[in-house]
């Protein structure tokens, strides 16, 4: 339900709660609402980097911030999301690629962070894919078009779909990001897929 408000003075209210609230779970869900809300401001953004740079912060929160950020994240976030792809977690590495995707391809510091981990093949926790593969996605979905990756995307997605013995996971990630690279770029995948 707080996901659907878009008010300026809730996200006032969520601030606190996302980087002083006792409770991990609050802060998660903080960082959830204040992704999905609309035109949150350049505060949310720079609450949701301070949060994914607080290395006292729960993992789960973290990732939830580098989210959020794909959302309601500006140039401001960029450096923070960037620090995350080089965290041991690859949970964390992900979102943050996907934090990138959604908010800083007009910068080439994060177009260069996301080829730097083109080959990472850690899986995160979850039905997810390969971190590489989510900077393959946000490098092919980008608009405009980012270099020769739209034509690297659709290649991959569709060896993915004609392997026999790729995963389920790799199936969504080439049903998700194949044949429709543009539509994924407007409408990006979330934790609820």
């Amino acid at each position: 339900a707080m996901e659907s408000l878009h008010s300026r003075q809730l996200a006032c209210r969520l601030v606190p709660v996302l980087l002083q609230d006792s409770s991990a779970h609050r802060r998660q869900a903080a960082a959830r609402a204040l992704g999905w809300m609309a035109a949150p401001g350049p505060a949310v953004s720079k609450a949701l980097a301070a949060c994914l740079a607080d290395t006292l912060q729960p993992l789960s929160v973290r990732e939830e911030a580098a989210e959020s950020l794909a959302y309601a994240g500006n140039r401001q976030a960029i450096s923070s999301l960037i620090d995350a792809l080089q965290h041991q977690h690859p949970g964390l590495r992900f979102w943050a690629a996907f934090g990138l995707g959604g908010s800083g391809l007009s910068d080439i510091r994060a177009i260069q962070a996301l080829e730097s981990v083109l080959d990472d093949t850690a899986i995160p926790q979850g039905n997810w894919w390969s971190v590489g593969r989510e900077a393959l996605a946000m490098l092919g979905t980008a608009l405009p078009p980012i270099g020769n990756y739209r034509q690297l995307l659709e290649e991959a997605t569709q060896q993915v779909l004609q392997n026999p013995a790729a995963t389920a996971s790799e199936h969504r990630w080439a049903e998700a990001y194949g044949n429709h690279s543009h539509q994924a770029a407007a409408t990006p995948q979330t934790r609820d897929v």
